[in-house]
This record gives C-alpha cells, sequence and structure tokens, in this order.
C-alpha cells in the first residue's frame, strides 16, 4: 500500500543522515538549497512583521546552513524588497516602500538565488505582492505572470488547466499527465485535480517558464509553478484574519508559530475556511452552480537536533465541496453526426440548446441534474532532512505521500434534456503517489564551481469511476410529439420508440499506475567573475499501465469491445450485466533531457544569458475511449506516445538607478514536438460521441517575456508586464480536416499585459495607507483544439484594486478589494460538440467581486 510505505522512506532518509558529523561553522554551502532556518530569519512572514528594508538579511546567530549565498548575490528569501527584520519586530507606522524594487531569493534550479542572477526566465511573487494583488487561490496569479495561463478545467471545480508559453494540459483523467509541473516544498502534485490550492499561509510562488526537463524532470515541458509555504519560526507570533464580501462570501484564515524549544524546535499551524453563493443561476430551478465551501489546514513541524542536522515535517489536509458550474450551450452548427440527426429526430436536442442560448445572460444556464456536485478531499504529508556535510556540502532527502478523492456530477449537454451526463458515482477519482528524492548540492574551487546532482522515484496508482451513455435515461415523456418521418407520435408510440433507442449506461473504471525514477546533475562553473556555464542532464525511466473496463447498467444501444482489446465482432445492442469494452495497454518511457546556458555579468547588476532548454510529457492512454465498431487503432488510437520541446532562449535582466528599477526580458524559440492533442473527429456517419486522443504533429512556438518594476519616488511602485506568442503548426496530422495544419494551439494568447500602480502613504493617527491597482488585458484565445468560434475568447480586460490601512498601532489591518470591477463577461473554459452534438458548452470567469477584509497580528 502507498501509505504505508511512506514510514519506511521516513526512517530510510532519517537513517541516511542520523548521527552526522561534527558541528561546523554558520558559513555554509552557497551552491545549497535554501536553508529552513535561514528562511525563517531573514524572511519576516506579512503575517506577523514587515519592518523597514534592511541593507542585507539578518543571519541568525546559530543555524547549521545559514548564509548559503555568496555576498552580493542573494538577499533576503521571499522578503519584501529585501527586508531583513527578525520576526517579532514591530511594524512601522511608516509606510514608505524601501527605496529599491524587489529583488527576490528563489530555488527555481534547487538552490538558492537572486531571482535577477539566475539564466532563466522566472517571475516571483513574494507574501506581500500576493495580498496586494489579492490572491486567495493559485490560478489568481494568471494575469499578473506573462505568457501563464492557470484556471479551471471545463466542466471542473477544482481541477486546474495549467499552460506556460501555450504548453499544458486541459483533461484531469488520470491516464493523462499534465505539461506543467506544480510543486509545494518541493513536493510534486501530480494530478490536475488538487491544482487550485489555496495560497493561505504562503512566503511566494515562482512561475518558471520553459521546459524544465533537467531540474524538475517529466511533465514539466511548459514549466513548472512552485509554491513555497511560510515556515516555522523561533519566535511565538500569530494572526487572524476575517474577509467578507458579495456573494456571500466569508472567509477566515488563522496561523499560529509556537516554538516548543529554544533555538531548537518550533510548529507552525495554519486553517483556511471558505463559504460562498454562486455565479450563475439554474433556469429550472435547481441549485445554483459555483458555489464553493472550504476548510484547509497544515502543521509544520522543525526541529534542529544539532548544528549539522535540520527536520522538516509538514502535513495537510483539505476539504472542499462546490456544486460544479454549469455550461451554457450554444448551437455551433445544426449538421453534427448520426448521433445528433437521431437526437434532434427524437427529442430535439438543438431546439433545447437554441432555448438556453437565447438568454443573452451567459450565468443563466439550464441543466436537468437537480444538483452539480464536486466535491474534493486532498491530504498529504512530508518529511525533509539536510544535513551539512561541511561548509560547503549539503545532503537532503524529500520523502513525501500524498492522496485525493475526487467525487463528481456533471451536465455535458447544458441542456433540459437528459442527453450526455457522464457522473463519477461515489467510486469518483482517487488517487495516491509517494515520492523520494536525495539530493547533494556542493560547492568547489572557491566557489566558482556549484554542482547539484540526485536521484528521483515516484510511484503512482489511481482509478476513476464514471457512469457514461448517452440517451440513456430516455424515457417516454421526452420524445418528441412529431418526429421527421413518421410524423405524431402517441403515448405508447413514445413508449416503443424509447425503447428502441435508449442507449445503455455503462460503468466505466479506469486504472492507472506508474511508476517512474530517475538521475540528474546540473554544474555551473564561473571561468571568470563575470562569465558563467552552466549544464545539465537528467534521465527520466518510465513504465505506465492503463486498464480500461466499462460494465453495462441497463440495455440499450452501446459500444462493446472484447477482452483481446479489438473493437468488432461484438454486438451494439447491450444488456445489463453485459461487457461493454475491455482493454489494457502498458507501455515504457525513457528520455535524456539537457540544458546549457552560458551567462555574463556585464555589472554587478546586469545579466545577459543564452539558454538551451529540453524537456518531455509523459506518454499516456486514452482512459475515455470508446471507439466505434469495426474501428482499428490505426484510426482510434489508445495511446499516445511522450510530448518533446526544445527552446533556445536569450535573456537580459538589469537593475539600476540605486535599484529603483528592474528589467527583465526574454525571448523563445521551441520546437514542440509529438503534440498530444483531444479531438473528437468529424465523420457524420459516426453514431457516438468518439473522444480521440491523438499525437497531432508539430509547432513552433516562439515569443518572449518582458517585465519591467519602476519605484521612480520613495512610496510609489510601477510594475508592467508583457508576454507575446507566436505559433505555428509544421505538421497536423488529422485525415478528417484537411486545414488542420492552419490551427492554432489552444489555450494560447498571442499578448497578454499586466500594468500595477501602488502607492503608500502615512495618515495622522490613523497609520500607514497603501493603494493598488491592477489593469490586465489578454488578446483572443481558443478552447478547443479545433479552433471553433464558439469556443474563441475574444479581447478583454479587467480592473482589480485595493485599499488597505494598518493602523498605528502596527498590527491591525483594514482593507477593501475588489476584482474585475468593470463586471467584464469573458470565457475561460469549453468543451467542443461541434462534430457529433453541433454544440459547444461555454463556461465564463468570475464577475465583478468586492469585500472587506480585518487582520489582526499578535
Amino acid at each position: 500500500m502507498v501509505r504505508s510505505a511512506f514510514p519506511v522512506l521516513v526512517l530510510g532518509s532519517f537513517l541516511l543522515v542520523v548521527g552526522g558529523g561534527s558541528r561546523v561553522s554558520a558559513q555554509a554551502n552557497s551552491a545549497g538549497s535554501e536553508s529552513l532556518y535561514e528562511a525563517v530569519a531573514q524572511a519576516p512572514s506579512e503575517d506577523e512583521s514587515t519592518g523597514d528594508a534592511a541593507k542585507g538579511p539578518a543571519t541568525p546567530e546559530k543555524s547549521p546552513t545559514a548564509e548559503r549565498m555568496p555576498a552580493g548575490k542573494a538577499t533576503s528569501a521571499g522578503a519584501d524588497f529585501g527586508t531583513g527584520a527578525r520576526a517579532g519586530q514591530p511594524r512601522e507606522t511608516g509606510a514608505a516602500f524601501a527605496e529599491m524594487v524587489e529583488n527576490i531569493v528563489v530555488t527555481s534550479r534547487k538552490r538558492r538565488e537572486s531571482i535577477q542572477s539566475i539564466p532563466v526566465s522566472v517571475t516571483a511573487l513574494s507574501d506581500t505582492s500576493l495580498k496586494q494583488l489579492g490572491v486567495r487561490r493559485v490560478q489568481d496569479i494568471a494575469d499578473s505572470v506573462p505568457n501563464l495561463e492557470y484556471a479551471p478545467t471545463s466542466g471542473s471545480g477544482n481541477s486546474a488547466r495549467a499552460n506556460i508559453r501555450g504548453v499544458g494540459q486541459s483533461d484531469q483523467i488520470g491516464s493523462l499527465d499534465p505539461g506543467v509541473g506544480l510543486y509545494v516544498d518541493g513536493v510534486y502534485m501530480a494530478r490536475l485535480q488538487s491544482g487550485l490550492l489555496n495560497t493561505s499561509d504562503v512566503e511566494r510562488i515562482e512561475v518558471v517558464r520553459g521546459p524544465q526537463g533537467t531540474i524538475f524532470g517529466k511533465n514539466t515541458i511548459g514549466g513548472a509553478v512552485s509554491i513555497v509555504t511560510r515556515l516555522p519560526q523561533f519566535e511565538r507570533s500569530g494572526s487572524l484574519e476575517v474577509r467578507a464580501g458579495n456573494f456571500d462570501l466569508f472567509e477566515t484564515r488563522a496561523v499560529l508559530n509556537v516554538p516548543l524549544v529554544e533555538e531548537v524546535a518550533a510548529l507552525r499551524l495554519s486553517v483556511a475556511t471558505a463559504t460562498r453563493d454562486g455565479f450563475s443561476k439554474d433556469r429550472l430551478g435547481g441549485s445554483d452552480p459555483n458555489d464553493d465551501k472550504l476548510l484547509a489546514g497544515r502543521a509544520q513541524l522543525l526541529v534542529l537536533p544539532t548544528d549539522t542536522l535540520e527536520i522538516r515535517l509538514s502535513g495537510d489536509v483539505s476539504r472542499e465541496n462546490k456544486t460544479l458550474d454549469a455550461g451554457k450551450c450554444v448551437v455551433q452548427n445544426t449538421g453534427g453526426n448520426a448521433l445528433l440527426q437521431l437526437s434532434n429526430a427524437i427529442v430535439g436536442f438543438t431546439d433545447a440548446c437554441a432555448e438556453t442560448q437565447r438568454s443573452n445572460n451567459p450565468r443563466r444556464v439550464e441543466t436537468d441534474l437537480s444538483f452539480l456536485r464536486d466535491d474534493l478531499t486532498s491530504y498529504g504529508g512530508s518529511a525533509q532532512l539536510i544535513w551539512a556535510l561541511g561548509p560547503q556540502t549539503e545532503l537532503r532527502s524529500l520523502s513525501s505521500v500524498r492522496g485525493l478523492d475526487n467525487q463528481s456530477f456533471a451536465d455535458f449537454d447544458g441542456t433540459r434534456i437528459e442527453l450526455l451526463r457522464p457522473a463519477i458515482d461515489a467510486g469518483g477519482f482517487e488517487q495516491t503517489q509517494i515520492s523520494q528524492e536525495f539530493q547533494l548540492s556542493t560547492s568547489l574551487l572557491d566557489d566558482r564551481l556549484n554542482v547539484v546532482a540526485g536521484v528521483f522515484g515516484f510511484k503512482e496508482q489511481s482509478k476513476d469511476t464514471t457512469i457514461e451513455g448517452v440517451l440513456s435515461r430516455l424515457s417516454a415523456a421526452d420524445i418528441v410529439d412529431v418526429i421527421p418521418g413518421i410524423g405524431p407520435v402517441d403515448d405508447q408510440m413514445k413508449a416503443v420508440i424509447a425503447d428502441a433507442v435508449r442507449g445503455a449506461q455503462v460503468r466505466a473504471v479506469n486504472r492507472v499506475d506508474n511508476l517512474s525514477y530517475s538521475a540528474y546533475a546540473q554544474v555551473s562553473y564561473d571561468l571568470t567573475e563575470k562569465l558563467n556555464l552552466s549544464a545539465g542532464l537528467r534521465l527520466t525511466q518510465e513504465r505506465k499501465r492503463l486498464l480500461r473496463s466499462g460494465l453495462a447498467l441497463t440495455s440499450g444501444q452501446g459500444l462493446a469491445i472484447p477482452a483481446d482489446g479489438s473493437t468488432n465482432g461484438m454486438p451494439a445492442q447491450l444488456q445489463a450485466g453485459d461487457t461493454a469494452f475491455f482493454f489494457e495497454r502498458s507501455d515504457r518511457f525513457s528520455d535524456l533531457t539537457p540544458s546549457a546556458s552560458i551567462s555574463y555579468q556585464f555589472t554587478p547588476t546586469a545579466l545577459g544569458y543564452l539558454n538551451y532548454s529540453t524537456g518531455f510529457k509523459s506518454g499516456g492512454f486514452n482512459g475515455r475511449a470508446l471507439p466505434p465498431l469495426g474501428s482499428s487503432e490505426a484510426t482510434f488510437p489508445l495511446s499516445v506516445d511522450p510530448e518533446e520541446l526544445t527552446t533556445y532562449e536569450i535573456g537580459f535582466k538589469a537593475s539600476f538607478l540605486d535599484q529603483r528599477v528592474a528589467l527583465n526580458a526574454a525571448a523563445f524559440y521551441s520546437i514542440y514536438e509529438d503534440i498530444q492533442l483531444i479531438v473528437l473527429p468529424g465523420d457524420p456517419s459516426l453514431n457516438t460521441v468518439p473522444i480521440l486522443l491523438v499525437n497531432a504533429g508539430e509547432a513552433i512556438v516562439s515569443g518572449g517575456e518582458l517585465e519591467l518594476t519602476i519605484s521612480p519616488i520613495p512610496n510609489l511602485r510601477i510594475r508592467t508586464s508583457l508576454g507575446v506568442l507566436n505559433d505555428r503548426f509544421t505538421d497536423f496530422d488529422d485525415p478528417s480536416d484537411p486545414r488542420a495544419k492552419d490551427r492554432g494551439l489552444p489555450f494560447l494568447s498571442a499578448y497578454e499585459t499586466s500594468t500595477s500602480v501602488e502607492y503608500a502613504f502615512d495618515l495622522a493617527r490613523i497609520g500607514s495607507v497603501s493603494a493598488r491597482v491592477d489593469w490586465n488585458t489578454r488578446s483572443r484565445q481558443f478552447f478547443s483544439a479545433e479552433n471553433s468560434d464558439s469556443l474563441e475568447a475574444g479581447k478583454r480586460g479587467l480592473l482589480n484594486a485595493r485599499l488597505g490601512v494598518v493602523l498605528v498601532d502596527g498590527v491591525t489591518e483594514l482593507a477593501v478589494f475588489g476584482r474585475n470591477l468593470t463586471d467584464r463577461e469573458y470565457l475561460i473554459s469549453g468543451v467542443d460538440f461541434g462534430n457529433t452534438f453541433g454544440s459547444a458548452l461555454r463556461f465564463v470567469g468570475p464577475p465583478r467581486t468586492y469585500g472587506v477584509e480585518l487582520k489582526r497580528r499578535f
């Protein structure tokens, strides 16, 4: 069992480091990853203290891994504006920003480095920035990070769809993997179902663009999103926050930090709750889609048994109950396939969809379900051990176990008709994973040579159970009064017709096993004081297996695939208890992902670089396959090869005018091969909904990012960013559409911009005030591989704002906030059924939201 394996991993890691070496000096390895204790001492939480900006980071008197970075290469870890104030210091009432822009220390290359000193396109948002931006879920950062798309998947309330530079994955099924890696405190979150994370007690979020196959491994082909939570400190502190707003929003967040043994052990606890009514309304009187209820908690323990050993233990659990969003049905075409003609003749589906569409309000929807449910429970634990082998060498072990349980009921036709209702039953989606990583980092030759090397193992098991069927719940009452070719029908004839065309309801079960292991190394060498070369390599081996089976729960029309995996020879009519389909697929994947970069430090604050990086997304299987009778795997493939991406990047990072201005710019050219896409073929003779998974072909994606931060005068900070993307298919394999090569990649915007203005000032006898306004724009994009007009989102701009006051006591803060203040209606996802039902489902983003919040630190 996965859970029982976790203590073994922890014990093995502990035995590796227990009894380690004599005490060493506080001077530590410049190549190592971030020390927990150092981060605590150097980066006070916004929850406890902000203080004025310091010239440099505070150094704790006792720390086994303090001062890892050489002088001048890093400031405090995550502290806003380089602040180095120790926790527990009272907040000054002066609201002035530091006389410099943020220079956050990140761990994007698994060692602590200033964001301005690494040859990688990365955006980092500190806890202060997250607060000012109103970030409550990780997807809220998307409008502030260039070339990042992060939103819920279509028809899901808890699953994430992340794309970086146009590369990602939109299907949360367990037989496919994401294209953007999500990490929490270094632990890989393998499933999209856990991707819409609450950001309570988070220190910073890092977004690394481009393939990260060397450092992070598989499934980071687009990039990685790394969340770093706030860690325990050795001083008692805490905070309580209450937030209320429209749609009956009510949130609470509480943090308690408790020192257990002076400078030896500390405990940090955080709890978050949220309730909110839905944004949409069901015209048929069912539940209101989009409501939300959340309860989440995290506990972290830090122990420093010796000057050479750190132990970090972490556990979290989250329970979220949502009413799913119901998509808006729109008529895309009246052709469709044979299934649409049958559906129109028998139940008048196109007319029902058109009736729903007549309401111009995109949040006024229809569903035949009395409720739309999406309940998610996720949990996990990790143990990280850091052993300082010497002043310049560190060994760490990271063991983790995670799991989730997701139960969902969705309506995918978006009408009053029970046409297409794939619903996850009580078995739902279940997943468990364990991972183990050992990493050695060292610095040699007077810090000129830095090395990070390690091994990583990962095992995952998942099971999802769905109830599938088209017209499977058809009754006589659903039949239209006049059927073309037959004419008027009475109740008796309606019952006969319903029995004749009713689809079989099938319980489909997917079981997926995934085993992956890899070894990696990255070396960075200073050829001169200004010129640096870096190179890395990772070897990944993987084994995956899918077992897909279906059992007919009712009698009716259906598809049948015999146990030998072929797709012919079985009757289309199924009886209750029949095996509807059964097949098994397994495969092994292996990939070598190198990377290399050269950087030149033109001045102490200006860096230029060239970067070559590669990555791959694992191959997978079609866990939604319902191939029509008589087809072959050549026309309806059940598996896909891995995606591969090679990127060439040139970049420049600089800060000047006494660090009042920071400019980061990057341009890239990517070769994207064996692209995995989900398409619905346009064969008018088909009488099914064949969801096809293919390696569509090859594309070229190019573009760049620009981020500019200016602090022209004390108390004023202006940020602006630009993301530009251009894509073209050089090859597209879709025989049903000869013009497929002219399509663009889904979820890709040609440009996006973000501009924010923040100003702070003192208000006599009241406290310090900070005001912020954000304006974010995005060009048009498509939400389907077919690039259908019905799922094209037009240009849009969103306006957000926040006004906060820290009272003279220095520990109480009041704020008002608003998001999408112009109440812009905009599309965030969709499902394309144009080639089958002649329709599309459209899902829109949140409307105008606003409210107040009160925060008290103690």
